[in-house]
């Protein structure tokens, strides 16, 4: 991962409690979190309309379970990491079990 000596996921997870600073900060965890979620999917389904696609899912499902996280262990922070950890999990298996799973989670 990128290192953003700015970025703290300490205080990201505050200002997301926060209707007024939300926004901002989950822009802050897109920016902070898009290229190497990005190569992660990418590396499993080489296609780069598919990567985007399931990238923007990742975020869209982080976005809209916002007002339901009380802390890290179900924060959006820890959604797109639980996605990623998905990602890594599905790597190691045949890459046509990849496809069919990943397509699965777009819904």
């Amino acid at each position: 991962m990128i290192t953003d000596k700015t970025y703290n996921e300490e205080i990201i997870t505050e200002q997301l409690h926060d209707p007024e600073r939300c926004r901002d900060a989950f822009s802050r965890v897109i920016a902070h979190y898009t290229e190497p979620l990005y190569w992660q999917i990418r590396r499993m389904v080489i296609d780069h309309d598919d990567t985007n696609d399931l990238l923007q899912n990742t975020f869209i499902k982080a976005w809209t379970n916002i007002d339901n996280f009380r802390g890290e262990a179900n924060s959006p922070l820890g959604s797109i990491k639980l996605q990623s950890m998905r990602l890594s999990l599905l790597s190691t298996r045949k890459k046509p079990r990849i496809m069919f799973l990943l397509m699965m989670n777009r819904s």
